[in-house]
């Protein structure tokens, strides 16, 4: 996220607990003193609304990133996201594109309890319009993520912070090479079917 914030002054961050707290699993620790209050903002605990909020900006030409805490949590702004982002493109005839990237945590969850333990991309890769990215590994993570921000479609990538926050450093230094490569393939130009790291498998993604 820091890449492409740095790269891209439209991208931000916003959710719940991203600024202030660095994050609920720290995955965003130390990006509000970098880029400021304008660029990763804290949201209330209400899904429906900043994730609406998100979808409008990116319609405006931004690029939001939106966390979700949990994947769980996502059922109470299932409208947004599935008749919504899914479809302004469609529906719009092509005059609005909605480049937003959600992310969030998915599945188990440090034992946090069952509103907290949903694995909701199955659900999600059924709907047309959205794309979605599950990486299991961080070596996976990072080239997709940065690929999720620079297209202009719909990504929605779900990580195992478990994995993540137990990598070592040299996990995600040593896969700078594949990040620079899903760069160079147009990770901003793809078509949702070839040449994408971030839609090897399916057109519909969310992360």
């Amino acid at each position: 996220m820091v890449e492409e914030m740095e790269r891209d002054e439209n991208v931000f961050l916003m959710g719940e607990e991203v600024a202030e707290y660095n994050g609920a699993y720290k995955v965003s620790k130390g990006m509000l003193d970098k880029f400021g209050p304008k660029r990763v903002i804290d949201t209330p605990i209400s899904e429906a609304a900043f994730s609406g909020l998100g979808i409008g900006a990116a319609t405006l030409g931004l690029r939001p990133i939106v966390e979700f805490m949990s994947w769980s949590f996502t059922l109470v702004c299932l409208d947004q996201l599935v008749n919504n982002a899914a479809n302004v493109r469609y529906m719009s005839g092509g005059q609005f594109k909605v480049p937003v990237t959600f992310r969030g945590g998915n599945g188990i969850a440090h034992q946090l309890g069952a509103t907290h333990s949903h694995r909701m991309e199955s659900v999600y890769a059924r709907i047309p319009g959205l794309i979605v990215v599950t990486p299991s590994t961080p070596a996976e993570a990072m080239p997709r993520s940065n690929a999720a921000i620079r297209t202009s479609r719909i990504e929605t990538p779900r990580w195992s912070f478990r994995v993540i926050r137990s990598a070592r450093a040299g996990d995600l230094m040593g896969d700078a090479d594949l990040s620079r490569q899903c760069s160079k393939r147009g990770a901003g130009k793809h078509n949702g079917r070839r040449g994408s790291p971030s839609a090897r498998s399916t057109r519909n993604v969310l992360i």
